[in-house]
C-alpha cells in the first residue's frame, strides 16, 4: 500500500469530479468506464452517464469528507463520512484503473441501509433515468449492460418500512400485498454483500 500524503488520492478524485467540461472529465477515464453503486439497480456505462450521476449526487449531501485511503497498484479505496438530510451516512468509493492510470471501474457503496434506501429514492427523482436507461455500455465480455431502474409507485415510507421488514425477516405476508403497488418493470436489487 502506498500513501503519498494525507488524503492525496481523495484530492485527486475531487479534482476530477470538479473538472468543468465533459471533455476534461473524460480524460481521467478509459474507453469504456462503468460505475456500480449500491444506490442504483444496475451499472452506468460511459463518461456522460458517470458525470450525470456525480453531478446529481454532489448536490445531495449536506456535508461529505474523506476519512481514509487505501491504495494498491491499480486499486484505490476512499472511505468517506457525511450527512444526508441531517443524518449520518458513510461509504466507500473504489476506483480501479488500467496500467496507465485511466479509471475503468468505480464502485460506490453507502451505509446504513435506511439512508441508502432514502438516498436511492431521492437520486432516482433527481436523475433523468429514462435517458440513462437508453444508454448501455459494452462490457469487456462483449455483453451489453443496461441501467435498470426500480420504479416504486407506493409511498416511500411504506416502501422503506417493507425493505426494513424484509431485511429483518419479518415481511412474510407483506410481500404479496405490496407487489400490486409496483410497476411491472420493478426489480428488487439486493447487493451481494447483504446476507
Amino acid at each position: 500500500m502506498t500513501a503519498p500524503g494525507p488524503h492525496h488520492f481523495a484530492e485527486e478524485w475531487l479534482a476530477i469530479l470538479s473538472r468543468p467540461t465533459l471533455e476534461e472529465f473524460a480524460q481521467a477515464f478509459g474507453a469504456k468506464p462503468t460505475l456500480e453503486t449500491s444506490v442504483l439497480a444496475g451499472p452506468i456505462g460511459g463518461v456522460q452517464g458517470i458525470r450525470d450521476f456525480f453531478d446529481a449526487t454532489r448536490a445531495m449531501y449536506d456535508r461529505i469528507e474523506f476519512t481514509a485511503e487505501h491504495r494498491l497498484e491499480l486499486w484505490t479505496c476512499l472511505e468517506w463520512m457525511g450527512v444526508y438530510r441531517g443524518r449520518p451516512i458513510a461509504g466507500a468509493t473504489i476506483l480501479m484503473t488500467d496500467a496507465n492510470g485511466a479509471i475503468e471501474r468505480i464502485r460506490l457503496f453507502h451505509t446504513p441501509l435506511d439512508q441508502l434506501v432514502e438516498f436511492a429514492a431521492d437520486l432516482h427523482r433527481r436523475l433523468d433515468l429514462a435517458d440513462l436507461n437508453r444508454r448501455s455500455v459494452s462490457a469487456s465480455s462483449g455483453t451489453d449492460i443496461t441501467v435498470k431502474r426500480p420504479i416504486m409507485r407506493a409511498s416511500t415510507e411504506h416502501a422503506r418500512s417493507l425493505v426494513k421488514s424484509f431485511y429483518d425477516g419479518d415481511a412474510r405476508g407483506e410481500i404479496a400485498s405490496f407487489r400490486d403497488s409496483l410497476a411491472e418493470s420493478f426489480e428488487l436489487f439486493v447487493p451481494a454483500y447483504l446476507p
